[in-house]
């Protein structure tokens, strides 16, 4: 991306010194020649000159947030403190294998963008949105992690189970990922084999 922007400013730039050589040359030839009818040079190189960076300022000015996503989804043992299952009155320490994905925003462009939604689609009907009602903002140039294990509206905040590891693992799912403008992006989500 940075050398398309760069190649768009070169061409600007030679377009606006051809141009303004053209201008100046004209005002030479019209202007020296009868300063009591068009003013002075200096009045109209400035002029020229002013209208260049108005036009220069504008063609630049188009800011645009471009996102990037990294997604990786892994097991991990999540400690619980649970009634003792034997019966017996008290609590005991427990650990759940549960499902975590990690994603990492990165604004490369230059206005901040609003994500929407992160969007994971299990099977047919089970779509998990990691980051539920709560839309993040993404800073032009800022990158942004964001971990999710569950507490989702489809799984009645609960934690994602194991099999959704699994079944991404097997089914090589990818992450929608959704702007404020609309925009639809989907991101392979890269599977963490044990050890974590």
């Amino acid at each position: 991306m940075k050398d398309k922007n760069m190649w768009n400013v070169i061409i600007a730039g030679i377009t606006g010194g051809v141009t303004a050589t053209i201008i100046v040359f004209l005002i030479q030839e019209f202007v020296y020649e009868n300063p009591k009818i068009y003013g002075n040079v200096a009045e109209w190189v400035g002029a020229a000159g002013t209208i260049g960076t108005v036009w220069f300022a504008s063609y630049t000015k188009k800011q645009k947030g471009i996102i990037n996503a990294k997604v990786s989804c892994r097991v991990r043992k999540i400690p619980q403190i649970i009634d003792d299952p034997s019966g017996r009155s008290g609590k005991v320490a427990h650990s759940q294998n549960v499902t975590e994905f990690q994603v990492i925003l990165s604004n490369l462009g230059n206005a901040n963008l609003l994500v929407t939604e992160l969007e994971v689609e299990i099977e047919k009907d089970c779509k998990f949105n990691l980051i539920m009602s709560n839309p993040k903002v993404i800073k032009a140039g800022d990158v942004q992690t964001i971990y999710c294990n569950g507490f989702d509206n489809i799984s009645n905040n609960k934690f994602f189970p194991k099999k959704v590891y699994d079944y991404v693992k097997t089914n090589k799912i990818k992450l929608s990922l959704t702007t404020h403008e609309g925009k639809k992006t989907d991101w392979p989500i890269e599977v963490m084999k044990p050890p974590f």
